[in-house]
């Protein structure tokens, strides 16, 4: 998969252009404003990312994941936010 910066995503995958050269390093990834991030699972523990650059953008294998979209080139239309209450009670379960 390819993210644009009015692309959110999250999931387990790893960065090159084939699954044959990423199999051994699929990890967490979060994608954000045409930047991928992600940790390895090959041993190295050592943060991986690519930013979009002009008409390239960050090539991603995704195992499995979630991914919201904006409109290009317009992004989200809304902003969400949680918060917690001040006086509210704890969740039973």
């Amino acid at each position: 998969m390819q993210f644009s910066d009015s692309t959110f995503a999250i999931g387990l995958g790893a960065l090159g252009e084939h699954f044959e050269d990423c199999q051994g390093r699929f990890g967490e990834f979060i994608a954000a404003a045409g930047a991928v991030a992600y940790l390895p699972t090959d041993g190295t523990n050592v943060p991986d990312f690519l930013l979009a650059g002009g008409a390239t953008l960050p090539d991603v294998q995704v195992c499995y994941g979630i991914a919201c979209h904006g409109a290009n080139p317009q992004p989200f239309s809304a902003l969400i936010r949680f918060e917690a209450k001040k006086n509210g009670e704890p969740v039973a379960h």
